[in-house]
């Protein structure tokens, strides 16, 4: 399956759900038409190629494919480091945090995802991507690895990712809710 076009789209009113990332992720994917989904944020950069790169390397019952993200400080521009995105026990190193994808990582199939019974939960705004893409491992994606930074991560010294060392409550609250969840998800 390789898409004919990349049709990008912008929406706006969504006043109806929760404020927040997660919501507006999920509104989009609800507006969106295209056979491969991928979100992304602000602090996020595609390289000029990586599109066509993904498209490329598609196959027909791919659910996703997974591209590296180099981490860089906004201010310097310099390289912090780049994300390990394969392992050989993939739930336990992505649980753990020795391999991650972000929210921007992984191109998904529309296929894939309308078979999912959620998909970013709103009442998370810390680990959100970690909830997100750890509950997609759970289903057994068939996955293609581009060992490639594809994606650029900005980091800034404020970013949400530091949240939790700035001791934002809101935000650690978050983080144990998304925690929480996963026990359960484990127990069943």
């Amino acid at each position: 399956m390789r898409p004919k076009t990349i049709d990008l789209k912008f929406t706006n009113g969504r006043d109806h759900l929760k404020k927040g990332p997660n919501s507006c992720r999920n509104y989009g994917f609800e507006k969106s038409r295209g056979d491969i989904i991928n979100w992304f944020d602000s602090d996020d950069l595609y390289q000029p190629h990586a599109l066509a790169e993904v498209v490329t390397h598609w196959q027909e019952g791919v659910d996703a494919v997974v591209v590296k993200v180099e981490r860089f400080n906004s201010e310097t521009g310099k390289t912090v480091d780049y994300n390990t995105i394969q392992s050989n026990t993939l739930i336990e190193d992505y649980l753990t945090g020795k391999i991650t994808f972000y929210v921007c990582g992984p191109f998904w199939t529309r296929s894939f995802l309308e078979q999912q019974q959620d998909l970013f939960d709103p009442y998370i705004r810390n680990l959100d991507d970690w909830d997100f893409n750890l509950r997609m491992l759970y289903q057994k994606p068939h996955i293609v690895y581009l060992d490639q930074a594809l994606i650029r991560y900005r980091k800034f010294h404020w970013s949400l990712s530091k949240a939790l060392v700035h001791h934002n409550d809101a935000e650690i609250r978050s983080a144990f809710y998304a925690e929480r969840k996963t026990c359960g998800l484990i127990k069943s």
